[in-house]
């Protein structure tokens, strides 16, 4: 007994291959709700493309533009763009060196302590009663 809808309820909406040009989900919608193709493909064109368009008008209407006399932090710094992707956030590379060393430096100790208690047999005991609580 292989039933097709194992809930006794046929889904509404289907892919429809015939009349389709990638997943045929347009084609199938406009079968179901008995729209032309064309209103259905331009529909979902429009709600494709209006969040972006709307998220660019925003951003145009909330960002400030630069004047012209002012400058951006990487030409004042005089760096070329390869020393800008390499920086990150426009610090200088030795300084943003210096700064990921200092985190790895201060990140070693707790390392080395999660170590020690993932290796103790406290451990174990503690995962011995969080897997009896479950």
């Amino acid at each position: 007994m292989n039933d097709p809808f194992p809930h006794g309820i046929p889904p509404r909406f289907w892919r429809q291959d015939k009349g389709a040009v990638a997943a045929g989900i347009c084609a199938g919608l406009a079968e179901d709700l008995d729209l032309p193709l064309p209103l259905i493909r331009a529909i979902s064109v429009i709600f494709m493309i209006l969040p972006t368009g709307l998220a660019y008008l925003a951003l145009a209407m909330l960002l400030r533009r630069r004047l012209p006399a002012q400058r951006s932090r990487y030409e004042s710094a005089g760096q070329s763009s390869s020393q800008r992707r390499s920086s990150g956030a426009g610090a200088p590379l030795g300084q943003s060196w210096a700064l990921l060393q200092h985190r790895f430096e201060t990140l070693e100790p707790r390392l080395k302590n999660i170590e020690a208690f993932v290796t103790s047999s406290d451990f174990e005991l503690h995962r011995g009663f969080g897997r009896m609580g479950k």
